[in-house]
Parts: structure tokens; C-alpha cells; sequence
């Protein structure tokens, strides 16, 4: 290690005490480390040399603490003295480039600040953030050595510019004829580099509660740009920097913060955030031996809530999610479950909501009847700074790898709820405005809640009828439960005593449950070490079920379940698996998918006598047979009489006498099959098939 005094900076420049650095420091097998990272950089053709703090600190305390409270030129004589190294090792590749640059990573926990504690004593600092990419614009060069031609010489004069200040500085004389001009910028002449604005916001874990998300503005330069995107959890190596506010007439006192980075880095999304120690790593494991394990896991979702003891195993299940699948043509098939909970007001949906939200290692909440298409998925901006459009980041690719719920999903304006489609299955969202193309990902777990049409739930009418969802979302949906507020003399007794006892307890939850902090970590350390593939027992149990499930669907005339809901069946597996901490899907975990998907079959479609064409086409199976007989009957007429057009009161004659249907359920039908371009009908009372 060097001398930890001031007079090592004083006997050497920050330059040669870099060059030192580089040429003495090794790593833990005895190699010159950095010495052998320069020479990677030949090779792969790269302009930045990553460093990291820690090593810096190791070699000379007092540099450390230079770079650290004076970043800006120590940073530039340290790029500086990196192109003079890679002169002896690489003329030529030095020769390519004007600046190379020396990038510091991995700061000590003192200068890792929040976005919302930033001050004006961290202006001129060297710090480090992490956040969300909620904003990008395009990359666009950006003038740093100006070449001027004088007007009346001809004269080429080279400037160069103060790219922190954003704006031109002409030279006050011609080097050649000493006039003062007038200059044109020569374009071919001059020197740019490439720059970018972002925006990086606090991360949603770290925002006080009632708190507006704080932000601050990034400029990325040279090969640090197009490296994120919106909706990107990042690291980053900032050096702070002021702006007078826009707007202000003299010189005004008035300034704003801005950030260059030096280093910024993607982090592992959602999961990886958690951070779990030895010690924690340790409590996971040896609760994960506790017999009542599954029991407790479901009991910490939302304790507060009396019952609904299925629907707390699915949102747990939700929590951990299932196996994504990459295909070879880059198809993704999701892992991520989606759960929508219908039912009447009183039913603790909202809370239900809120409190995963909080427990998901990365949760979003929202409301449907204030969000729009562009603040679910994302929207193109003008930048205040640059004037550019630039891409911001909505809520559903802010949750990436995590959770959104949203709430009062019903009262979305449908035009907006379209938006959602890709997001839920594809799991991406397209982007096509202004000149920007871009897809981002979505890869969250969507929880839902929405209110019956006409404020209580229809038990007689299926959930297309009682709920203001079109059939495709209804469909991506894995699960959906209803929540009914139906008397019942026991249940009622047991919401009231369980009432009570929260209320004398101050809110500590009666019921034995797993600390907070230890639910999350258990849930991230399993979601993520852990990724099940079925076993031949698994598989056998799912395809028995399912083909039985079928059978008797179709001896009813009804579609219980397709392959959306085996898919449904495997990731449920997968994530029961997980609770568990195995690789393997058993026969045990198949059980619980099923004993889950059975409850969502038998409490939601089949006593209401619905199935997933119905889900999927908004029609109960009635109507489709109502609608098929019309159909019949209409091209039986048409061939019997042979002409195009029959009359409207023989078909509704002959369908009331051969099926017994009301006239009131034959205009309904017709009405649909008109609406849907199957046939068409005359103001003079005739109806004719529509051929396609």
C-alpha cells in the first residue's frame, strides 16, 4: 500500500500516482490486475478501463479520498495518464480515439446517497445512486471542439466548447486576420461526442409512504449511452453537478442539480435487490425445516383479514411465480402469474391489494380509475432539457420482475385496458410515436381487483356478465376469484371476533405468522435460487386432470379448461415448488396447483354454469346455441324456398316451436349475430346470412 498522507499527492501528480497504480497493484493470485484489464480493452476495442473503488482504497487512502471530493479533474488526469499507457501497449489503438476514460465502481456506503437526500454539499462530489430509468431521450451529438471559419480570412479557429454549460462560445478573434469576425460553425471540421439524458427515480421500495417519487437528470456520454432504458433498475457513479433554473432573467441565484455519470450499471431486477446475508441465508434455510412451514407463509399474507384462506395460497404462489421459458426464436412464455379478485365492496379487495403490494420484493400499486394506457405501460415525452421526445417509463415496466396491483381495474377506460394485452401474455409493451420505436419489458405479475357491474356480484350471471371486463383480459387471467358479501350466521360471528381481537391486540396479527422482513427475503431467496422442472409424476397428474376436466366439459356441452389453464397448472406447480426449495415438481406440488385451479373451476365457473369460451368470447354456451340454431335454420329456409333473403317472423316462429325459445332470447341473438357481421338484416323484415 502507498503512504497515506498528503504527501504522496504532493511529490507525485494524481497522473503518475495512477500510472503507479496500474503498474504495482495485483490481485489475489499475484497478477498485475488492471496492467492485464488494460490489455482486454485492446482487444475488445474498448474505450473505458472499470475500476474499482475498494482497490484504490487499498493502494493509497489519500487518492481515494481526491477522487471522491474532487472527481472532475482528477478523473480527467487519470484518463489522461490511461491513453499514455495504452500508447506502449497499442500505438495504433490509442491513436483511434481521442480520450479513453477511467471508470470507478463499487463506492464505499458513505457515498451512497438516496435520490431524495441529495444536497448542495454533494455538488462536485463523486457519489454513487441506484434507481429506476423512468426516462431516455435519443442519443444526440453534442459539439466539444468547435471549428469556427472566419468569414472575412477563411481562417479555420478550433474552440473548445464548455459542454457543461450547453451552449456555444465562439472565439473573440481570428487567430489569422485578428478580426472579430464574423464565424460559421464548420461542421466537418469540428469534434462531437455522443451524449443522452435520463432520468433516474427513486426506486418505489425506497419512497417514504404519502411521498412523491424524487428524480434527478443524468447526462450520459461517450459509450456510456443507449447502455439502459426506461424501466431499467440501475447503479450509478454520478458526479454532481449545478445548472442556473431555466427562465431566470440576469444572473440569478437560482440553480439546479444535474449528474454526469462516470459508471452506471444494470442491476439484477426485483430479486437480486434484496440483500441476504450469511446470517439470513441461515434463518431461510432452517425455517424452511419447520413442518408448519406452508401454513405460516400463507398466514403472513394479509393477516389481517379474516378467511379466504385459497386465495392467500394463490397470491402466495403469485409471489414466488413459475419458470419462464425462452424459446429458440426468442418467443418468451411466462412464468408470471396473473390473479383477478371480483366481488362486492366491504370485501378487503383493496386491502388485500395494498398489502402484497408492500410484502412483493418489488410491488407497484395503482388504481385503474386514475391510470391510462401510457401510465401502465409507457408514454412519449418532450424533454424539458433537450426538447427532444424522449421515452418514460409507465408502472408496469417500472414493476419489471415484480408486482403490479391494480385496483378499480373495471373502471379503466377500455381503450386503455387494450394496452394491457401484450403486457399480460407477451409481457412486453410496444412502443410506436413521434419517431421512437422501442419495446420494453413487462415482465410482472398482475394483481387485479374489480367491482360487479351493478355494485353486489349475480351469483345466476357469469363473470362476463357481472363484471365491465372484455373476454381477452378475463382470459390471461391464470385465476380469478370472486369475493361475495353473503349472509352467513358462523362467518359473520368469526369477521366479528376477529375484528375485535385486532383492535385489542393494536394491529399484531393473531394468528402465528413469519416477521416481515424475513417473509420478503424468504420469498426472493427461494424465487430466485430455485427453478423446477417436472417430473414424470408431475406431468402424469396434470394430463390426467386435465383430460378428465375436458371429458366432462364436453359431456355438458361446456369447455372447463384449454391450454392456457395447463399452462396455468404447470407455473402454479412450479411455484409450489419453489416454497419448498426443489428443483423438481412432485406429484405433491401437481396436487396443490390443481386443488387450486379446481377451486377457481368450481367456485367460479361451474356453478354458474360458464366455461372459457364463454371467458374468452363473452357469450354463455345459450347464447351460442341459440345463435347456432339461427344459423341453421336461417340457410335451411334459404334452400327450401330458394332465395337469399326469409322472412323474420317465419324464422322466429319455426325456432319458437322447434326449440322453445322466447321471442325475447331470439332478438337478442339476432341482434349479436348482427353485430358481428353473420348475417344482415332489412327494415322490411327479412334477415339473410352474411357469406364470408
Amino acid at each position: 500500500m502507498e503512504p497515506t498522507t498528503n504527501e504522496a499527492l504532493k511529490e507525485l501528480n494524481v497522473g503518475e500516482l495512477f500510472e503507479r497504480f496500474i503498474s504495482t497493484f495485483e490481485d489475489e493470485k499475484g497478477r498485475l490486475k488492471y496492467r492485464r484489464l488494460i490489455e482486454e480493452m485492446v482487444i475488445e476495442g474498448r474505450r473505458s478501463l472499470f475500476v474499482d473503488f475498494g482497490d484504490i482504497i487499498m493502494f493509497n487512502q489519500e487518492f481515494a479520498m481526491e477522487i471522491l471530493n474532487r472527481p472532475m479533474p482528477t478523473l480527467k488526469e487519470m484518463s489522461s495518464s490511461l491513453k499514455s499507457i495504452l500508447m506502449e501497449i497499442d500505438r495504433s489503438f490509442a491513436e483511434s480515439y481521442d480520450s479513453f476514460f477511467v471508470r470507478i465502481y463499487n463506492l464505499p456506503e458513505s457515498r451512497r446517497i438516496l435520490i431524495r437526500n441529495l444536497r448542495a454539499e454533494h455538488i462536485g462530489k463523486l457519489i454513487s445512486v441506484e434507481g429506476v430509468v423512468t426516462r431516455a431521450s435519443e442519443v444526440k451529438p453534442l459539439l466539444y471542439e468547435a471549428a469556427y471559419e472566419c468569414k472575412r480570412c477563411g481562417a479555420i479557429n478550433k474552440v473548445i466548447q464548455p459542454i457543461d454549460e450547453f451552449k456555444q462560445v465562439p472565439p473573440n478573434r481570428c487567430e489569422v486576420c485578428n478580426s472579430k469576425g464574423p464565424f460559421t460553425i464548420n461542421t466537418e471540421e469540428s469534434k462531437f461526442i455522443d451524449w443522452q439524458i435520463i432520468r433516474i427515480q427513486e426506486k418505489p421500495e425506497d419512497l417514504p409512504a404519502g411521498q412523491l417519487p424524487r428524480s434527478i437528470e443524468v447526462l450520459l456520454k461517450h459509450d456510456l449511452v443507449d447502455t439502459v432504458r426506461p424501466g431499467d433498475h440501475v447503479r450509478a457513479v454520478l458526479m454532481i453537478k449545478a445548472l442556473p433554473e431555466k427562465g431566470s432573467s440576469g444572473k440569478t441565484l437560482a440553480f439546479k442539480t444535474y449528474a454526469e455519470a462516470n459508471y452506471i450499471e444494470t442491476t439484477e431486477k426485483g430479486l437480486e435487490e434484496i440483500k441476504i446475508t450469511e446470517e439470513d441465508v441461515r434463518r431461510i434455510k432452517q425455517l424452511a425445516k419447520d413442518p408448519n412451514l406452508y401454513e405460516k407463509l400463507v398466514n403472513t399474507i394479509a393477516p389481517f383479514i379474516h378467511g379466504y384462506r385459497k386465495i392467500k395460497e394463490a397470491l402466495l404462489l403469485q409471489l414466488v411465480g413459475g419458470v419462464p421459458i425462452i424459446l429458440e426464436d426468442g418467443t418468451r412464455i411466462r412464468g408470471d402469474i396473473h390473479i383477478l379478485l371480483v366481488g362486492d365492496p366491504g370485501t378487503a379487495k383493496s386491502m388485500i391489494l395494498q398489502h402484497v403490494s408492500k410484502i412483493a420484493p418489488r410491488g407497484i400499486y395503482t388504481v385503474g380509475k386514475g391510470a391510462t394506457a401510457a401510465g401502465l405501460t409507457a408514454s412519449v415525452v418532450r424533454d424539458a432539457i433537450t426538447g427532444t421526445w424522449t421515452l418514460e417509463a409507465g408502472a408496469l415496466v417500472l414493476a419489471d420482475q415484480g408486482l403490479c396491483a391494480i385496483d378499480e381495474f373495471d373502471k379503466m377506460d377500455q381503450k386503455d385496458r387494450v394496452a394491457i394485452h401484450e403486457a399480460m401474455e407477451q409481457q412486453t409493451t410496444s412502443i410506436a410515436k413521434a419517431g421512437i420505436v422501442a419495446t420494453l419489458n413487462t415482465r410482472v405479475a398482475i394483481l387485479a381487483a374489480a367491482n360487479p357491474r351493478l355494485g353486489q356480484y349475480d351469483l345466476s350471471r357469469s363473470i362476463p356478465e357481472n363484471v365491465n371486463l372484455s373476454p381477452t383480459i378475463l382470459s390471461r387471467f391464470d385465476l380469478i376469484f370472486v369475493l361475495t358479501d353473503q349472509p352467513d350466521a358462523t362467518m359473520d360471528a368469526q369477521k366479528v371476533d376477529h375484528i375485535f381481537k385486532i383492535h385489542e391486540t393494536a394491529g399484531v396479527p393473531i394468528e402465528e405468522v413469519i416477521p416481515t422482513e424475513l417473509f420478503v427475503k424468504y420469498i426472493a431467496y427461494v424465487a430466485k435460487n430455485f427453478k423446477p422442472v417436472l417430473t414424470e409424476e408431475a406431468k402424469e397428474i396434470l394430463r390426467e386432470y386435465y383430460l378428465r376436466t375436458r371429458r366432462l366439459g364436453q359431456e355438458q356441452g361446456m369447455v372447463y379448461i384449454s391450454l392456457r389453464q395447463l399452462q396455468s397448472l404447470i407455473r402454479l406447480a412450479q411455484a409450489h415448488a419453489k416454497i419448498f426449495m426443489r428443483n423438481k415438481v412432485t406429484a405433491e406440488d401437481a396436487q396443490a396447483a390443481i386443488d387450486l385451479m379446481d377451486y377457481y373451476l368450481n367456485k367460479v365457473l361451474m356453478v354458474q354454469q360458464t366455461d372459457f369460451i364463454t371467458m374468452e368470447t363473452g357469450m354463455p354456451p345459450s347464447q351460442r346455441k341459440i345463435m347456432d340454431h339461427i344459423l341453421r335454420t336461417i340457410k335451411e329456409l334459404s334452400e327450401a324456398q330458394g332465395r337469399e333473403y326469409v322472412d323474420k317472423l317465419d324464422l322466429i316462429n319455426i325456432l319458437k316451436e322447434r326449440y322453445g325459445y322466447t321471442e325475447t332470447d331470439i332478438e337478442n341473438a339476432l341482434s349479436r349475430l348482427s353485430q358481428e357481421g353473420l348475417i344482415y338484416s332489412s327494415h322490411l323484415g327479412k334477415i339473410k346470412l352474411v357469406q364470408a
